[in-house]
């Protein structure tokens, strides 16, 4: 698990000029919510949700996942993983924001999620043709779906049609997310968030990735809701390359 392993990348599917799915030659045995770290040589090492057995999900961002795209069939990455503590539940009502739709998509695969609340800047950001799972979508922009943020569609209907609640994407969504299902009645034992933090080593070693005394790598990245109550960084503080704690804005 811990262990870098060579995997050629067997397909790709383009989703749109942000997205794409890499799908490798060999499974990796995990269960969604848990993440791998995935090397290139010479360019560096970075964490990815799965989203199935055999793939991870990637927005285009920076220069790893520049050099990612840049990647073809037969071209291969080192993978380290699986890693973390993955969803426990299923029946989930799920709620992704931009590029929190990686693990949503694994959690879909395993048919554990009834419906799905999807996000994103735009249409050209979004993922479509997600099956197998009710999917009501959102845009900032108003370009595709509901013309507002995705936590507006969380509705008391809605809520009341689910015992178990899924939420990945930026803090600052995930945090009204959850505050939401809990004004609706949902315990925040039900609630489960899939955190994403900076990374160095994705095993606990480090400690680049710690949120108030948790390591997200090893102890999360899900953790339900009354255990990120009491992480008071939650949605307020990260933590720089550097280590430097710094406010997410």
């Amino acid at each position: 698990m811990w262990i870098k392993r060579r995997f050629t990348i067997d397909e790709i599917v383009e989703h749109n000029k942000y997205m794409k799915t890499f799908f490798f030659d060999e499974t990796i045995e995990s269960s969604p919510g848990q993440f791998a770290m995935v090397f290139i040589p010479g360019i560096g090492e970075k964490p990815f949700s799965l989203s199935s057995k055999n793939s991870i999900t990637v927005e285009k961002r920076g220069k790893f996942t520049q050099k990612l795209f840049q990647m073809k069939p037969k071209d291969f990455v080192y993978i380290k993983g699986p890693l973390g503590v993955g969803f426990r539940n299923k029946d989930y009502l799920a709620v992704a924001g931009g590029s929190g739709i990686a693990p949503m998509l694994y959690l879909i695969n395993n048919a554990v999620i009834k419906s799905l609340l999807y996000g994103a800047r735009d249409n050209e950001h979004l993922i479509h043709g997600i099956k197998d799972c009710v999917v009501y979508y959102a845009t900032d922009d108003g370009s595709y779906g509901y013309h507002g943020f995705v936590t507006d569609l969380i509705t008391e209907d809605l809520v009341s049609q689910h015992s178990k609640f899924a939420i990945c994407g930026p803090e600052i969504m995930m945090k009204i997310a959850a505050e939401k299902l809990v004004e609706l009645g949902v315990e925040p034992k039900d609630i489960e968030l899939s955190l994403e933090r900076y990374m160095k080593c994705g095993i606990g070693l480090c400690g680049s990735c710690e949120c108030s005394g948790r390591r997200i790598c090893i102890d999360g990245p899900v953790f339900t809701y009354d255990e990120i109550l009491e992480m008071q960084d939650f949605a307020k503080f990260k933590r720089l390359p550097s280590g430097k704690k710094q406010k997410i804005i």
